[in-house]
């Protein structure tokens, strides 16, 4: 996916162009489709004067997030896990509890904010939320001892 920073919309795969107001990223096209650097004023190739605008940078917040959303996701599925497992191995306390609704309410939070940037893990809160409440009653009715 691409996201246009001058139209403010996302691009499904990796078009050349800007579906939606023509321009494209980072590079200059000619109407024969030449790549030329952001800066050219005619093609290289071709020498035609008729080139694409840039739609310019994406947005710093944008690519930090879209680069580390696959990084947080396993950084909480990490910590989910460990305290399912601490869970298994001494029982559950009222403080695992505790941690383990915080972990679920800050991924539930970040994915909602990643909604609002129109970015997604591409699974919704409420997946989330049941796999915590199924992993939570698999914990709580497995008996030690």
């Amino acid at each position: 996916m691409r996201y246009c920073p001058h139209c403010q919309q996302w691009n499904h795969g990796r078009p050349m162009r800007c579906r939606y107001c023509g321009r494209t990223w980072n590079v200059r096209l000619c109407p024969r489709g030449h790549v030329n650097p952001p800066d050219a004023n005619f093609c290289g190739e071709c020498g035609q004067g008729d080139l694409s605008e840039p739609a310019g940078g994406t947005p710093l917040l944008l690519r930090f997030l879209s680069f580390n959303k696959h990084l947080f996701l396993s950084f909480v599925v990490f910590l989910v896990l460990a305290t399912v497992i601490d869970m298994i191995v001494s029982g559950p306390t009222d403080g695992q509890i505790s941690a383990l609704i915080c972990i679920v309410m800050l991924a539930l939070a970040v994915n909602f904010v990643m909604k609002m940037a129109k970015l997604s893990f591409r699974i919704s809160g409420r997946s989330i939320f049941q796999a915590i409440v199924r992993f939570y009653r698999w914990v709580t009715s497995i008996r030690i001892g």
